[in-house]
Parts: C-alpha cells; structure tokens; sequence
C-alpha cells in the first residue's frame, strides 16, 4: 500500500485551491494541515476500516486502554476457557442493574483523560477484545498519513476550504470526495467478501472454477 506524506496532501490541496501545486507557507500553510486533519477524521468516523482495528490482551479484571483508543468493536472474551467466556460490553450506567456475579465489561473515560475498561466477575482470566484506534493527529509535513487515500484526503479538505469561502465550486468537489469515500467502503467491503469466501472455499475443499 502507497504512503503519503502530509506535505504530498498539501500540494495536492494547494493545486486545487490555488491552480498551483507549489507548497505554501506561513499561515496558509497551517490552515491547510488544519483542514487535512478535518479530512481525515471525517474519513475516520465514516465506517469501521480494518486500518484502524486492532487486539488487544488484558489480565484479570481490566486496565487502562490505548491512548489512541475510540470504541471496543467486538465483546471481551476470555482465552483460558473452552468455549471462551464472553463478557458483553455495556454502557457504564447499565453496571448498577446487574448482580455481582454477572459477566459483563464498561469503558469509561474520554479522549484527554483516556479511557479504561472494566470487566466484572473475572478472575485469574485472560481477556482479548477488538477495538478501534483514532487517526494519528497530523502535525508535521514529513508525517505519514493514516487515511491511506491522498486523493480523498485532498479533496475532503479542499471541498471543507472551499464551503468555508462560499465558493461555487464546493458542491462538486464535495461530490468528488463523497465518491472516492464510497469507493474506499466499496473496497474494503469487497476485500472482506473475497476473505469470507477464500475461508468457506477451503474448508469445504472446493477450488474456485474447477467444482
């Protein structure tokens, strides 16, 4: 997979916006990392993308979670029993209608105190759980981007300048954006199709084209 710098993203955004693909400076130069950032947090929260899933492997009762954590995407299970455990996750509220002894694990926190899960009636357990990472924030010209498309990252953000300057363009580079974002979903949603079936296929011992 190709990775793109913040200072690639910026030039691409700076030939849309100002037909010239030289790297700007001083305070433009600022806003435009600013509104890549805005870009990429959009493409952030628009789906669950499997760049951004992750596991991971706690003991006992929980601890505190990734700094760059934003939901657990699956319950948490426990390793060391066959079937594995399962401690569905509720909403930290949810915790005062339950019995001691019920199996269940709550987040708690926020993004700048950070979070920590919690997992009742767990005892000497090893805990696993999928979650989801928050994009890396873009600071520096040399920083690899997380979103892994420059095309959508620079339309987003030059879509997001130009609504702000109420500027006619913006309804079609905001259509450009929205279509590569589709795209995007389109891709990972098909890659994990062809997974699923390469997965039935060889445990049925059936080959693509010959049965």
């Amino acid at each position: 997979m190709a990775q793109f710098t913040v200072q690639d993203v910026v030039q691409d955004v700076a030939g849309f916006i100002n037909q010239d693909r030289t790297l700007p400076t001083s305070t433009e130069l600022e806003a435009f990392v600013g509104y890549i950032n805005n870009a990429q947090e959009k493409w952030e929260e628009a789906y669950d993308w499997d760049l951004l899933k992750n596991t991971s492997y706690i003991a006992d009762n929980g601890g505190s979670l990734n700094a760059y954590f934003d939901k657990v995407l699956t319950h948490v299970y426990d390793q060391k029993t066959n079937p594995q455990t399962e401690y569905p996750v509720i909403k930290p509220e949810e915790r005062y209608n339950k019995l001691e002894t019920d199996k269940y694990a709550y987040v708690m926190g926020n993004p700048v105190a950070g979070y920590t899960l919690s997992v009742n009636a767990a005892s000497l357990a090893s805990l696993h759980f999928d979650w989801k990472a928050r994009a890396t924030a873009l600071a520096t010209l040399t920083q690899i981007t997380t979103c892994p498309s420059k095309e959508y990252l620079a339309t987003k953000a030059a879509a997001i300048i130009l609504k702000s300057r109420s500027d006619t363009r913006f309804p079609a580079m905001e259509a450009d954006a929205q279509m590569i974002l589709s795209g995007l979903i389109a891709n990972q949603d098909n890659n994990i199709s062809k997974r699923q079936v390469g997965s039935w296929t060889r445990k049925a011992g059936y080959v693509i084209g010959e049965n």
